[in-house]
């Protein structure tokens, strides 16, 4: 009897000690040594105690469970967390049997991040878009550590930068459209439309540094300069996670300036100015002038225009590999291929007609008419390298691109004109060659050239993948062919306003061009 009391008792306590043990395991979410379970967690046993079991069978499984808990722990899987709210089904089996619990995360702010990769996430839920967005050791996995405008890169795995170039990210193409304002160099040039006072002969002083009173350049010395506007389209996707491919394209409208000017020489002197190779100095086809009856020249009425344009477009298409990166900042090599177009054009004409013989002996109404074109085409056509540095901070961006494009340069130089001499009740004399435009002509020569290229950015982001952008862009073209610097001044008079051709010959000039200014864009990621 007291042996069965003392067995009995025994019972009891084993199933005391077991109701305790499952309602602590409700209150403080902890099974044994696994961590981590809340009051959300429902638990059911299969293990069934009633008083009409035998008593040895009580007295065996008291005696198993005491044996497992003298066992060593059994590893634990980790558990991968992130939805802040869960409830997990019942878990079937004992204890040591329960599976790890698969959660899902997201931020609050960022929305849902792809953790697929295995990383261990953490996310600044009490911060914006922008908060702090970091991989684990082992991920290698793209998160969007700038909110998308430019990946601040993939945080890098354990299996090395090569094996790297082919993770996949998030956002994986990307478009940029920017306005461009920018300035081109003025063109040095000769003077060629000139004025001088009422009843002077116009001319260019014969040593610039020794001004002639009155003397003003109407076009020429320097050539445009201003303000043209323009569009660059940039697009790619990424092909991997750190290398994609892309193409660019950009236009700048003409840099033109022209000049229409209308006399009789009342107000002034207008001429089209060139140095005579007979006399040794300046002069000039006079367009305009009214001198003193009985002068040796006669006075002459009529109209100039001259206009030039200068004209740049190129198109590229390169491959971009992430060369090195953390968390706020990455270097990019750049590498492909760059055509670039720079034509440059000017043109003169003008009419003239006699008013006023004077002590000349010319025919009053007799007209002379001329054209002068002159045209060059410079077509790059290389390879180009370079870096592109990305630095973010919160929802700003820095972006800095340096690189260079070498290759080969085809110039061509083209130059015509013509000139007619019309007499009132004679012959009209025409003649293919202008008064600076030679004979026609068409010359081409190729260059080893380089254009250096250079762009700084600082965007702001407004939504995820979508920010506005300002920066200063810098080209330089080296060993170009240009128009004005193609003209050759030195002309002999006496052909001019006869029939006979002009063999003023041309200069193949080369010379250095840079372009700069302002750009506003956009960038979209998606």
């Amino acid at each position: 009897m007291k042996t069965t009391m003392r067995r009995l008792a025994l019972m009891a306590v084993i199933a005391g000690v077991g109701v305790y043990s499952s309602a602590a395991y409700a209150e403080t979410g902890v099974v044994g040594d696994l961590p981590g379970f809340g009051e959300d967690a429902y638990f059911h046993a299969d293990g069934v105690y009633g008083v009409e079991k035998d008593i040895a069978e009580a007295e065996a499984k008291a005696k198993a469970a005491i044996e497992k808990k003298a066992q060593p722990a059994q590893p634990i899987q980790p558990v991968s967390h992130a939805q802040a709210d869960f409830v997990a089904g019942p878990v079937e089996g004992t204890v040591g049997d329960v599976e790890p619990v698969h959660h899902e995360t997201s931020c609050t702010s960022c929305g849902p991040i792809d953790a697929s990769c295995g990383c261990e996430v953490t996310c600044d839920t009490g911060s914006d878009c922008c908060g702090e967005v970091s991989c684990g050791v082992e991920a290698s996995c793209s998160l969007e550590a700038s909110c998308g405008v430019e990946p601040a890169c993939g945080c890098d795995s354990g299996h090395g930068k090569l094996m790297n170039l082919f993770d996949r990210g998030g956002r994986d193409r990307w478009l940029k459209a920017e306005a461009l304002l920018w300035f081109p160099e003025a063109r040095d040039s000769p003077p060629l439309v000139i004025r001088s006072d009422a009843g002077t002969i116009p001319s260019a002083p014969d040593d610039r540094d020794v001004p002639v009173a009155g003397f003003q350049t109407l076009f020429g010395d320097e050539l445009a300069g201003e303000l043209s506007g323009g569009v660059r389209v940039d697009s790619g996707v990424w092909l991997t996670d750190n290398f994609g491919i892309g193409g660019r394209f950009w236009w700048l409208g003409d840099n033109e300036e022209s000049l229409s000017a209308t006399g009789d020489g009342s107000t002034g002197s207008l001429g089209y100015s060139f140095f005579d190779s007979d006399d040794g100095e300046e002069d000039a086809v006079v367009i305009a002038i009214d001198l003193a009856v009985g002068a040796a020249d006669p006075d002459r009425a009529g109209t100039i225009t001259a206009d030039t344009s200068l004209d740049m477009w190129a198109a590229e298409a390169y491959g971009r590999m992430r060369f090195t990166c953390s968390k706020n900042c990455q270097l990019n090599l750049l590498g492909g291929y760059s055509h670039i177009n720079v034509d440059d054009s000017l043109r003169i004409n003008g009419t003239t007609t006699v008013t006023a013989a004077n002590a000349s002996g010319a025919t009053i109404g007799t007209n002379f008419t001329f054209n002068d074109i002159f045209e060059t085409e410079n077509e790059f056509n290389g390879g180009q390298i370079g870096f592109e540095s990305v630095i973010s901070r919160g929802r700003w961006l820095a972006t800095s691109l340096t690189k260079v494009h070498i290759g080969n340069l085809n110039s061509t130089l083209t130059q015509r004109g013509d000139r007619t001499v019309s007499v009132p009740g004679g012959a009209t004399l025409s003649e293919a060659s202008g008064v600076l435009a030679g004979e026609a002509i068409t010359l081409e020569r190729d260059e080893f050239t380089f254009v250096p290229e250079a762009n700084f950015k600082l965007a702001y982001l407004l939504r995820p993948g979508v920010s506005v952008s300002v920066g200063y862009s810098f080209l330089y073209f080296d060993d170009v062919t240009l128009a004005a610097n193609s003209i050759d001044r030195i002309v002999d008079d006496a052909v001019i306003t006869a029939a006979a051709a002009n063999l003023n010959g041309w200069d193949f000039n080369r010379d250095g061009l840079f372009v700069h200014g302002i750009d506003l864009g956009a960038v979209v990621q998606f």
